[in-house]
């Protein structure tokens, strides 16, 4: 019986002869005792494991090489009856920084092209076979803070920051063009890729390792299943996964076609989904770091969102909730409108107006013993077509159209688009009042930029931003301002609020 020993010798290799030399030895041993013997020499950036095989016919070297960044293994495996081939093959083999410095160098010459939008299909093949290389060594290789901080630069800059595709009416980046099947088809795969990154910076990979038990539903919505998972091993610390738009397409191709079609109706586009939960979820952030530095605490109302890998799946995380919906609370007749409830759901209302969210309602609203946190923020930073009243910030959530069905009037969101738009609350509190006069726009837009945000859905969040900060001033200046505890109590808000601009009452209504 044949059995296995290894030795493992750790060095510099400046050239082949002595991986050669070794394939040489070991075959000599192979032949020579029943002994099957594997050599591991390491270097700086990659690991040659030679192992000879021998059998009736043939002499047999099997090489694997690997990149070794942070006791990483990716290995391509190649097999030669010559030592000298493998040593030679081995040579050739692009090292980690080497790949990285490809990767980077790609993108940054297509973000600084201008390419017309018919000379488009000659580039898309090019881009997706690079973007595939991308995702698959994301995924198999550990990476450095600064090499994660390299490549989403520079997947920023090639996605949403550069106008690079010439257009009749204009120049866009590729997110921006996701009207077209091609740019769409690339901006889900530069998507994936940043989903992995941040997964990789997050430590959230390889998730399915700390589950006990199968993954299970925790619902599903109109465009995705939610799935429970795990940060932490044995079942501990729970989150909610939703697939990327990759996913969603490899997973169900004709569905995931209708929900890219509706979501091109209400937002404008469809791609960057991820960036625009995590876009939200980090303007919550924003406002929360705000009050710290003001004495201020700002509620935690909106559910954060990162990245996460499962099954070698990108996923969307978000932290996972206990509670029912708001929806369900009422229709059950347990809500509490209490001045907590009016509080969170007023700085909820504030934080939509800022990122632009239109479908929120009562079923994606939790009530947690914390208050209700609002989920699922797929549908913000619009820019249908574009969204031209981002710089007048809406005084009612649906507008009445002049028409009648049953008796009854229609209502229609503020821009014609059948889901429920932001408002302005009638009336703030001290605490909205403060951090909103001192968010800063310089520091908002640069944040979103890094988040990948395209400068449409910038522009958009920038004018909203701004319209708030005028609304609050107006609101101060008619004295409907009032203190935080007095939401509940308070007759401003008694007679100026109701189900069509506020969302505390609206989400208290079956309609909301």
């Amino acid at each position: 019986m044949v059995q296995q020993s290894i030795e493992v010798l750790k060095g510099k290799v400046q050239n082949t002869e002595f991986v050669q030399q070794t394939g040489k030895d070991l075959q000599d041993k192979a032949r020579q005792i029943e002994t099957l013997e594997t050599s591991i020499v390491e270097t700086d950036e990659k690991i040659y494991s030679i192992t000879p095989v021998p059998d009736q016919h043939k002499e047999e070297v099997t090489t694997s090489h690997a990149h070794t960044p942070l006791e990483s293994r990716v290995c391509e495996t190649m097999e030669s009856n010559e030592p000298a081939v493998i040593a030679d093959k081995i040579d050739d083999q692009t090292t980690k920084t080497e790949k990285i410095s490809e990767f980077v160098t790609f993108l940054n010459e297509y973000a600084n092209r201008q390419i017309p939008m018919d000379d488009l299909l000659n580039h898309v093949f090019r881009m997706k076979d690079t973007l595939n290389a991308m995702q698959t060594f994301v995924q198999k290789n550990d990476l450095l803070s600064d090499e994660i901080l390299m490549l989403k630069r520079a997947l920023t800059n090639f996605s949403g920051n550069k106008t690079m595709i010439q257009c009749p009416n204009g120049s866009f980046s590729i997110s921006e063009n996701d009207w077209d099947r091609n740019c769409f088809d690339v901006a889900i795969s530069i998507e994936a890729v940043e989903i992995l990154l941040d997964a990789k910076e997050m430590g959230y990979v390889g998730l399915e390792k700390n589950s006990p038990q199968p993954t299970k539903p925790l619902g599903k919505g109109r465009y995705n299943t939610v799935i429970l998972a795990y940060t932490e091993k044995n079942g501990k610390r729970p989150i909610a996964l939703k697939p990327c738009h990759q996913a969603q397409n490899q997973q169900d191709a004709a569905n995931f076609i209708q929900v890219i079609q509706s979501m091109q109706i209400f937002v404008g586009h469809a791609s960057g989904i991820y960036n625009r939960n995590k876009a939200t979820s980090k303007t919550q952030d924003m406002l929360v770091d705000i009050g710290k530095k003001n004495g201020i605490t700002v509620p935690h109302i909106m559910a954060s969102v990162f990245a996460a890998e499962m099954n070698g799946i990108p996923y969307i995380a978000m932290e996972a909730l206990e509670g029912p919906t708001v929806f369900k609370d009422v229709c059950e007749k347990k809500n509490r409108y209490d001045n907590q409830f009016i509080c969170y759901e007023t700085w909820m209302q504030v934080l939509d107006i800022l990122i632009g969210q239109i479908d929120r309602n009562s079923n994606n609203v939790v009530r947690t013993k914390n208050g209700p946190i609002a989920v699922d923020h797929d549908l913000s930073f619009p820019i249908h077509p574009p969204r031209s009243f981002a710089s007048i910030v809406p005084t009612v959530i649906a507008l009445h159209t002049g028409q009648y069905e049953d008796g009854h009037p229609i209502k229609n969101a503020v821009d014609g688009m059948a889901s429920g738009n932001y408002c302005m609350p009638p009336v703030i509190d001290t605490d909205m009042y403060n951090v909103i006069t001192k968010l800063d726009l310089d520091e908002l837009v640069s944040m979103y930029q890094k988040c990948g945000l395209t400068r449409l859905e910038i522009e958009a969040a920038k004018a909203r931003a701004q319209a708030l900060k005028s609304k609050v001033e107006e609101l101060k200046n008619r004295e409907l301002i009032i203190d935080p505890k007095e939401w509940a109590c308070s007759e401003k808000v008694k007679q100026l609020c109701n189900v069509d601009n506020f969302y505390a009452l609206r989400h208290c209504a079956r309609c909301g």
